[in-house]
């Protein structure tokens, strides 16, 4: 039985991460493993497969790897996106996608949005239609529709999900705890 959760691990960098993961089974323990580098996704998801309390998420620390980020480890985690997306069950073509602190959150070609991670974080979305763009703050969602305006999920402790009067707004993006949409 699983009686806590870490949602962001760096399993990829431990020595032993198998050992690690059936040590936080053994206690009840889910992980969500963050990767590092798209290359970390794939040795990781291999490595974790037998592992059912891990979930393995493709992520690239440019500031982990000093700099030393090229063009194909983007290239490479774009291309992973859409098969770990269908490996959550779903087969829409993504076409944007926005990280928060411990969510995920999916443009689809449709317009309409999906989301992975913390559920609170993005509860409510699966009614967003006509967007054009997705955002995710530390602890919330927000999607911008075809007509201009704006929608929010998530936590509201500052005002950032405060745009239901927003109008003519052509881009969004999100900070840790603000919103911002640009006329």
């Amino acid at each position: 039985m699983i009686a806590h959760a870490d949602l962001h691990i760096h399993l990829d960098q431990f020595d032993n991460p198998v050992a690690t993961a059936r040590a936080a089974k053994e206690s009840g323990t889910a992980l969500l493993c963050a990767t590092t580098t798209p290359e970390g996704y794939l040795t990781a998801r291999k490595a974790l497969s037998g592992c059912p309390n891990v979930r393995v998420a493709a992520g690239l620390h440019p500031w982990w790897l000093d700099g030393r980020c090229r063009e194909e480890d983007i290239a490479l985690l774009l291309s992973l996106v859409p098969s770990a997306w269908a490996a959550a069950g779903d087969g829409a073509r993504i076409v944007g996608i926005a990280a928060g602190r411990s969510h995920a959150v999916f443009l689809r070609a449709d317009g309409t949005a999906a989301a992975l991670g913390e559920h609170a974080y993005w509860y409510g979305i699966s009614r967003w239609r006509d967007l054009v763009a997705v955002a995710a703050g530390e602890d919330f969602t927000l999607g911008l529709r075809r007509d201009g305006t704006v929608v929010a999920a998530g936590y509201n402790n500052y005002g950032q999900c405060n745009v239901s009067r927003w109008r003519d707004i052509v881009a969004i993006a999100a900070g840790d705890s603000h919103a911002v949409g640009l006329r």
